[in-house]
Protein backbone atom coordinates (compact mmCIF):
# COMPACT_ATOMS: atom_id res chain seq x y z
CA UNK A 1 0.00 0.00 0.00
CA UNK A 2 3.19 2.47 0.05
CA UNK A 3 3.94 2.51 -3.66
CA UNK A 4 1.23 4.66 -4.65
CA UNK A 5 2.54 7.27 -1.70
CA UNK A 6 5.77 7.03 -3.26
CA UNK A 7 5.20 7.16 -6.88
CA UNK A 8 3.35 10.44 -5.96
CA UNK A 9 6.00 11.61 -4.20
CA UNK A 10 8.25 11.51 -7.22
CA UNK A 11 5.60 12.59 -9.49
CA UNK A 12 3.86 15.56 -8.31
CA UNK A 13 7.49 17.07 -7.48
CA UNK A 14 8.45 17.09 -11.26
CA UNK A 15 5.22 18.02 -12.53
CA UNK A 16 5.63 21.26 -10.46
CA UNK A 17 9.10 21.42 -11.58
CA UNK A 18 8.19 21.14 -14.90
CA UNK A 19 5.29 23.63 -14.63
CA UNK A 20 7.67 25.95 -13.04
CA UNK A 21 10.32 25.52 -15.79
CA UNK A 22 7.54 26.27 -18.19
CA UNK A 23 6.29 29.45 -16.39
CA UNK A 24 9.72 31.00 -16.28
CA UNK A 25 10.56 29.84 -20.20
CA UNK A 26 7.10 31.41 -21.31
CA UNK A 27 8.29 34.55 -19.51
CA UNK A 28 11.78 34.94 -20.49
CA UNK A 29 10.62 34.02 -24.46
CA UNK A 30 8.06 36.44 -23.83
CA UNK A 31 10.05 39.38 -22.36
CA UNK A 32 12.53 38.42 -24.86
CA UNK A 33 10.53 38.76 -27.77
CA UNK A 34 8.81 41.75 -26.37
CA UNK A 35 12.10 44.00 -25.82
CA UNK A 36 13.12 42.70 -29.71
CA UNK A 37 9.85 44.38 -30.66
CA UNK A 38 8.69 40.76 -31.94
CA UNK A 39 5.04 41.90 -30.80
CA UNK A 40 3.14 38.82 -32.61
CA UNK A 41 5.65 36.51 -31.12
CA UNK A 42 5.95 37.86 -27.84
CA UNK A 43 1.93 37.52 -27.68
CA UNK A 44 1.82 33.99 -28.54
CA UNK A 45 3.75 33.65 -24.94
CA UNK A 46 2.10 35.50 -22.69
CA UNK A 47 -1.13 33.92 -24.08
CA UNK A 48 0.06 31.05 -23.02
CA UNK A 49 2.13 31.78 -19.81
CA UNK A 50 -1.65 33.37 -18.74
CA UNK A 51 -3.21 30.46 -19.12
CA UNK A 52 -1.10 28.11 -17.22
CA UNK A 53 -0.40 31.02 -14.69
CA UNK A 54 -3.13 32.84 -14.22
CA UNK A 55 -2.06 34.62 -10.98
CA UNK A 56 1.46 35.51 -9.77
CA UNK A 57 2.92 36.76 -13.32
CA UNK A 58 -0.45 37.36 -14.85
CA UNK A 59 0.04 40.91 -14.32
CA UNK A 60 3.00 41.73 -16.05
CA UNK A 61 1.66 39.77 -19.23
CA UNK A 62 -1.85 41.42 -19.41
CA UNK A 63 0.09 44.75 -19.30
CA UNK A 64 2.39 43.80 -22.43
CA UNK A 65 -1.09 41.97 -24.20
CA UNK A 66 -2.59 45.19 -23.80
CA UNK A 67 0.14 47.29 -25.51
CA UNK A 68 0.71 44.48 -28.36
CA UNK A 69 -3.15 45.52 -28.65
CA UNK A 70 -2.65 49.03 -29.18
CA UNK A 71 0.05 48.88 -31.17
CA UNK A 72 -1.82 46.00 -33.17
CA UNK A 73 -4.31 49.02 -33.64
CA UNK A 74 -2.27 51.92 -34.46
CA UNK A 75 -3.36 52.01 -37.99
CA UNK A 76 -6.79 52.40 -36.11
CA UNK A 77 -5.07 55.14 -33.73
CA UNK A 78 -3.92 57.01 -36.96
CA UNK A 79 -7.11 57.32 -39.03
CA UNK A 80 -8.95 58.70 -35.84
CA UNK A 81 -6.32 61.31 -35.18
CA UNK A 82 -6.36 62.33 -38.76
CA UNK A 83 -10.37 62.09 -38.42
CA UNK A 84 -10.26 59.38 -40.64
CA UNK A 85 -13.46 56.42 -40.83
CA UNK A 86 -10.81 53.98 -42.38
CA UNK A 87 -11.25 50.59 -40.67
CA UNK A 88 -12.54 52.02 -37.29
CA UNK A 89 -14.71 49.72 -35.49
CA UNK A 90 -16.84 50.02 -31.96
CA UNK A 91 -15.15 47.39 -30.63
CA UNK A 92 -11.52 48.28 -31.82
CA UNK A 93 -9.86 48.47 -28.93
CA UNK A 94 -12.27 46.12 -26.26
CA UNK A 95 -9.18 43.41 -26.38
CA UNK A 96 -6.63 45.99 -25.31
CA UNK A 97 -8.91 47.51 -22.38
CA UNK A 98 -9.99 43.89 -21.35
CA UNK A 99 -6.18 42.88 -20.77
CA UNK A 100 -5.09 46.22 -19.06
CA UNK A 101 -8.33 46.01 -16.87
CA UNK A 102 -7.23 42.39 -15.95
CA UNK A 103 -3.17 43.68 -14.88
CA UNK A 104 -4.69 46.42 -13.04
CA UNK A 105 -7.30 43.84 -11.11
CA UNK A 106 -4.39 41.77 -10.68
CA UNK A 107 -2.10 44.40 -8.36
CA UNK A 108 -0.55 46.48 -11.16
CA UNK A 109 0.05 49.83 -9.89
CA UNK A 110 2.13 51.23 -12.62
CA UNK A 111 0.87 55.03 -14.29
CA UNK A 112 1.34 53.35 -17.67
CA UNK A 113 -0.77 51.07 -17.14
CA UNK A 114 -3.60 53.25 -16.17
CA UNK A 115 -2.38 55.77 -18.41
CA UNK A 116 -2.35 53.23 -21.62
CA UNK A 117 -5.69 52.00 -20.18
CA UNK A 118 -7.13 55.64 -20.18
CA UNK A 119 -5.97 55.68 -23.96
CA UNK A 120 -7.19 52.65 -24.99
CA UNK A 121 -10.79 53.91 -23.63
CA UNK A 122 -9.89 57.76 -25.13
CA UNK A 123 -9.57 56.13 -28.86
CA UNK A 124 -12.67 53.77 -27.95
CA UNK A 125 -14.76 56.80 -27.44
CA UNK A 126 -13.33 58.05 -30.66
CA UNK A 127 -14.18 55.33 -32.42
CA UNK A 128 -18.07 55.41 -30.98
CA UNK A 129 -18.19 58.88 -32.51
CA UNK A 130 -16.19 58.50 -35.92
CA UNK A 131 -19.82 55.78 -35.87
CA UNK A 132 -22.15 57.90 -34.69
CA UNK A 133 -22.88 55.57 -31.74
CA UNK A 134 -25.47 57.06 -29.08
CA UNK A 135 -23.22 54.89 -26.56
CA UNK A 136 -20.05 57.41 -26.95
CA UNK A 137 -19.02 58.30 -23.26
CA UNK A 138 -15.28 59.77 -22.15
CA UNK A 139 -16.00 58.89 -18.41
CA UNK A 140 -13.30 55.96 -17.94
CA UNK A 141 -10.99 57.50 -20.50
CA UNK A 142 -11.35 60.62 -18.16
CA UNK A 143 -11.00 58.75 -15.21
CA UNK A 144 -8.17 56.85 -15.88
CA UNK A 145 -6.18 59.51 -17.18
CA UNK A 146 -6.51 61.30 -14.20
CA UNK A 147 -5.62 58.31 -11.96
CA UNK A 148 -2.13 58.14 -14.27
CA UNK A 149 -1.87 61.74 -14.09
CA UNK A 150 -2.11 61.54 -10.06
CA UNK A 151 0.11 58.58 -9.98
CA UNK A 152 2.74 60.59 -12.53
CA UNK A 153 1.83 64.12 -12.47
CA UNK A 154 5.06 65.64 -14.42
CA UNK A 155 4.28 63.32 -17.31
CA UNK A 156 3.19 65.82 -19.63
CA UNK A 157 2.24 63.22 -22.36
CA UNK A 158 -0.53 62.14 -19.84
CA UNK A 159 -1.37 65.93 -19.99
CA UNK A 160 -1.68 66.50 -22.96
CA UNK A 161 -3.99 63.69 -24.05
CA UNK A 162 -6.15 64.74 -20.82
CA UNK A 163 -6.37 67.87 -22.62
CA UNK A 164 -7.43 66.96 -26.15
CA UNK A 165 -9.91 63.97 -24.22
CA UNK A 166 -11.60 67.27 -22.08
CA UNK A 167 -11.16 69.34 -25.63
CA UNK A 168 -13.34 66.64 -27.51
CA UNK A 169 -15.63 66.61 -24.30
CA UNK A 170 -16.01 70.26 -24.55
CA UNK A 171 -14.31 70.99 -21.37
CA UNK A 172 -12.62 74.02 -22.42
CA UNK A 173 -11.40 74.92 -19.26
CA UNK A 174 -10.27 71.85 -17.94
CA UNK A 175 -8.68 71.77 -21.59
CA UNK A 176 -6.79 74.65 -20.92
CA UNK A 177 -5.08 73.95 -18.02
CA UNK A 178 -3.53 70.44 -18.68
CA UNK A 179 -2.72 71.92 -22.16
CA UNK A 180 -0.98 75.08 -20.57
CA UNK A 181 1.29 72.52 -18.60
CA UNK A 182 2.66 71.11 -21.89
CA UNK A 183 3.19 74.88 -23.86
CA UNK A 184 6.57 75.51 -22.01
CA UNK A 185 7.94 72.86 -23.68
CA UNK A 186 10.16 73.61 -27.24
CA UNK A 187 8.35 71.40 -29.38
CA UNK A 188 5.06 72.16 -28.42
CA UNK A 189 4.51 74.10 -31.92
CA UNK A 190 6.29 72.21 -34.29
CA UNK A 191 2.90 70.02 -34.56
CA UNK A 192 0.21 72.11 -34.80
CA UNK A 193 -2.45 69.87 -33.21
CA UNK A 194 -1.45 70.71 -29.73
CA UNK A 195 -1.54 74.54 -29.84
CA UNK A 196 -4.47 74.54 -32.45
CA UNK A 197 -6.74 72.79 -29.69
CA UNK A 198 -5.44 74.96 -26.54
CA UNK A 199 -6.38 78.35 -28.89
CA UNK A 200 -9.99 76.47 -29.94
CA UNK A 201 -10.05 75.90 -25.79
CA UNK A 202 -9.75 79.74 -25.29
CA UNK A 203 -11.88 80.44 -28.19
CA UNK A 204 -14.72 78.30 -27.01
CA UNK A 205 -13.89 79.15 -23.70
CA UNK A 206 -14.64 82.87 -24.59
CA UNK A 207 -11.11 83.63 -24.35
CA UNK A 208 -10.45 85.05 -27.08
CA UNK A 209 -7.43 87.34 -26.82
CA UNK A 210 -5.78 84.24 -25.79
CA UNK A 211 -6.68 82.04 -28.18
CA UNK A 212 -5.52 84.95 -30.91
CA UNK A 213 -1.90 85.23 -29.09
CA UNK A 214 -1.81 81.32 -29.81
CA UNK A 215 -2.88 81.47 -33.27
CA UNK A 216 -0.14 84.15 -34.33
CA UNK A 217 2.80 82.14 -32.09
CA UNK A 218 1.50 79.29 -34.77
CA UNK A 219 2.02 81.47 -37.80
CA UNK A 220 5.14 82.40 -36.57
CA UNK A 221 6.14 78.87 -35.67
CA UNK A 222 4.48 77.05 -38.32
CA UNK A 223 6.18 74.62 -40.51
CA UNK A 224 3.35 74.78 -43.57
CA UNK A 225 2.08 77.37 -45.40
CA UNK A 226 -0.66 74.91 -45.98
CA UNK A 227 -1.61 75.37 -42.29
CA UNK A 228 -1.81 79.54 -42.80
CA UNK A 229 -5.35 79.33 -44.04
CA UNK A 230 -7.26 77.77 -41.52
CA UNK A 231 -4.99 79.40 -38.42
CA UNK A 232 -5.62 82.72 -40.03
CA UNK A 233 -9.29 81.70 -40.34
CA UNK A 234 -9.82 80.49 -37.01
CA UNK A 235 -8.51 84.10 -36.06
CA UNK A 236 -10.87 85.96 -38.11
CA UNK A 237 -13.61 83.99 -36.00
CA UNK A 238 -12.00 85.03 -33.17
CA UNK A 239 -11.98 88.80 -33.67
CA UNK A 240 -15.91 88.23 -35.28
CA UNK A 241 -16.76 87.04 -31.51
CA UNK A 242 -14.49 90.06 -29.74
CA UNK A 243 -16.86 91.82 -31.99
CA UNK A 244 -14.43 93.89 -33.93
CA UNK A 245 -16.38 92.63 -37.34
CA UNK A 246 -14.26 95.00 -40.02
CA UNK A 247 -10.63 93.05 -38.71
CA UNK A 248 -12.15 89.85 -38.49
CA UNK A 249 -13.35 90.87 -42.62
CA UNK A 250 -10.29 92.11 -43.16
CA UNK A 251 -8.47 88.97 -42.04
CA UNK A 252 -10.98 86.24 -44.38
CA UNK A 253 -10.57 88.92 -47.30
CA UNK A 254 -6.71 88.08 -47.27
CA UNK A 255 -7.42 84.14 -47.14
CA UNK A 256 -9.65 84.77 -49.95
CA UNK A 257 -7.39 86.97 -51.72
CA UNK A 258 -4.32 83.97 -51.54
CA UNK A 259 -6.42 81.26 -51.55
CA UNK A 260 -10.04 82.00 -53.74
CA UNK A 261 -11.41 78.32 -52.61
CA UNK A 262 -10.79 77.92 -49.52
CA UNK A 263 -14.61 77.85 -48.27
CA UNK A 264 -14.21 78.44 -44.48
CA UNK A 265 -13.14 81.72 -44.93
CA UNK A 266 -16.14 82.83 -47.57
CA UNK A 267 -18.77 81.45 -44.32
CA UNK A 268 -16.40 83.17 -41.72
CA UNK A 269 -16.56 86.52 -43.76
CA UNK A 270 -20.39 85.86 -44.00
CA UNK A 271 -21.04 85.54 -40.48
CA UNK A 272 -19.03 88.48 -39.94
CA UNK A 273 -20.86 90.68 -42.24
CA UNK A 274 -23.96 89.37 -41.08
CA UNK A 275 -23.40 89.81 -37.52
CA UNK A 276 -22.52 93.59 -37.96
CA UNK A 277 -25.60 94.12 -40.13
CA UNK A 278 -24.67 97.80 -40.87
CA UNK A 279 -27.20 98.03 -43.72
CA UNK A 280 -28.14 96.44 -46.78
CA UNK A 281 -24.33 96.20 -47.96
CA UNK A 282 -23.68 93.80 -45.37
CA UNK A 283 -26.72 91.41 -46.14
CA UNK A 284 -25.66 91.76 -49.87
CA UNK A 285 -22.07 90.54 -49.28
CA UNK A 286 -22.88 88.05 -46.13
CA UNK A 287 -25.53 86.68 -48.74
CA UNK A 288 -22.39 86.61 -51.61
CA UNK A 289 -20.45 85.03 -49.52
CA UNK A 290 -23.04 81.83 -47.69
CA UNK A 291 -23.32 81.34 -51.48
CA UNK A 292 -20.23 80.99 -52.25
CA UNK A 293 -19.32 78.63 -49.39
CA UNK A 294 -22.02 76.39 -50.94
CA UNK A 295 -21.00 76.34 -54.35
CA UNK A 296 -17.49 75.49 -53.26
CA UNK A 297 -18.69 72.69 -50.51
CA UNK A 298 -21.75 71.90 -51.11
CA UNK A 299 -21.69 69.14 -48.49
CA UNK A 300 -19.33 71.00 -46.12
CA UNK A 301 -19.66 70.85 -42.43
CA UNK A 302 -21.22 74.60 -42.56
CA UNK A 303 -23.60 74.31 -45.32
CA UNK A 304 -26.77 73.75 -43.23
CA UNK A 305 -25.67 76.87 -41.40
CA UNK A 306 -25.16 78.27 -44.80
CA UNK A 307 -28.64 77.85 -45.35
CA UNK A 308 -30.51 79.04 -42.45
CA UNK A 309 -28.56 82.42 -42.70
CA UNK A 310 -29.71 82.75 -46.68
CA UNK A 311 -32.94 82.32 -45.41
CA UNK A 312 -32.05 84.78 -42.90
CA UNK A 313 -31.52 87.65 -44.75
CA UNK A 314 -34.06 86.94 -47.28
CA UNK A 315 -36.49 87.05 -44.70
CA UNK A 316 -34.37 90.14 -42.87
CA UNK A 317 -35.74 93.13 -45.57
CA UNK A 318 -32.19 94.18 -45.64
Amino acid sequence: MSKPVKITLIIVPAIIAIWVVSVIGLQVSGNNAFIANKLPQAGTYYGILIKIDPLSNAAIAYSRLGYIELQNNSAVIDNLSAGRSDNVKNNSFAKAISYYEKAIQLGSNAPSDYFNLGQAYYYSYLAQLNTGSSDADPTRAEFYLQKASTMDPNNLQIAEDLGTLYYDSAKYAEAIQQLERVKDNPNFYLDTKLPMTLALSYMWNSEQDKAIGIFENMKNDSMSTSTLPAINDWISVSYRKLKEYQQAIDIASGIIKTNPDFANAYYDRGLAYWDRKSGASDATAAAADFNKYLQLEPNGGNASNAKTHLQEISESGL
